[in-house]
């Protein structure tokens, strides 16, 4: 008979605005005890986001619907975590997203008696790795720009670890090591790193690919809000652009549109993808 005592069960909780759907299987995958897993939900405006439908139903995951609104998922995921916490008395739970906002709700649940494993990437927020119990990174491996394809995610060199005093009896995680890095690198990544002119393009194709990997339209103010996330001190003024659609169009690398806002003729937001070849 499964063990489903309180100490056991495991809620996954992800932010779809922040992170490709290609990442949830190998997620999942190093969630090795599957009959642990109590609930999966995954938490945006479904009626924007592309190409999550196949991940939802192959991996029974929950679509919560959340009207677009500034940062109306996170908040919608952090009292649901909340409420499973006191309600259901879950002490396990998965994050699935790179986003600093979760931080404070990894303190919280941690305080509470709760362990917290993170899942993102590279580019996840320093305090939000740091916060968690455990990180998994993923790595989804790039496309090309002239031919935008589907990829199958990776991660370098898996090890199975069972972390010492903080994994439950009967739950197994598979993570990926944390990167190796020399005293010198430790000290210049404790903060956020700085964007200069010449690493711009990639960053904005490394953080369009992540957002949507299908080479979907996507708002030009999620771009912002991840650019802001993940360097300091961001500003397009700095880099010698008056706005943010004038930086984009010098990359010379995304086609723009502008699009209505909540079917509101006079309001308009801009929306980017890359390029398709010729």
């Amino acid at each position: 008979m499964v063990d489903r005592s309180q100490s056991t069960r495991l809620a996954v909780l992800i932010d779809a605005e922040n992170l490709s759907p290609m990442l949830i299987k190998p997620t999942l995958t190093r969630l090795q005890s599957q009959q642990m897993l109590l609930l999966k939900r995954a938490y945006g405006d479904w009626s924007r986001l592309k190409g999550w439908d196949t991940t939802l139903s192959e991996f029974g995951i929950l679509p919560v619907h959340v009207p677009k609104g500034k940062n109306a998922a996170d908040m919608q995921l952090a009292v649901d975590a909340m409420d499973l916490l006191r309600c259901q008395q879950i002490h396990w739970f998965c994050i699935v997203s790179n986003d600093s906002d979760f931080t404070p709700l990894v303190h919280r649940l941690a305080e509470a008696g709760a362990k917290v494993v993170g899942v993102g990437t590279e580019q996840a927020s320093r305090a939000f790795v740091q916060a968690c119990h455990r990180f998994i990174r993923l790595t989804v491996s790039e496309p090309t720009v002239a031919a935008p394809t589907v990829t199958e995610p990776i991660v370098t060199e898996p090890i199975v670890t069972e972390p010492t005093g903080v994994a439950p009896a009967g739950l197994h995680l598979v993570l990926s090591p944390p990167p190796v890095a020399d005293a010198a690198k430790a000290k210049s990544t404790a903060e956020r790193p700085t964007l200069s002119k010449k690493q711009l393009p990639q960053a904005l194709q490394q953080i369009f690919r992540t957002l949507s990997p299908q080479n979907n339209w996507v708002d030009l103010s999620r771009i912002h809000s991840q650019l802001q996330k993940q360097y300091a001190h961001f500003s397009c003024k700095q880099l010698g652009y008056s706005s943010l659609v004038q930086l984009v169009e010098a990359t010379q690398l995304f086609e723009l549109q502008q699009k209505p806002v909540d079917a509101k003729p006079d309001k308009k937001t801009v929306e980017i993808r890359l390029k398709r070849a010729a």
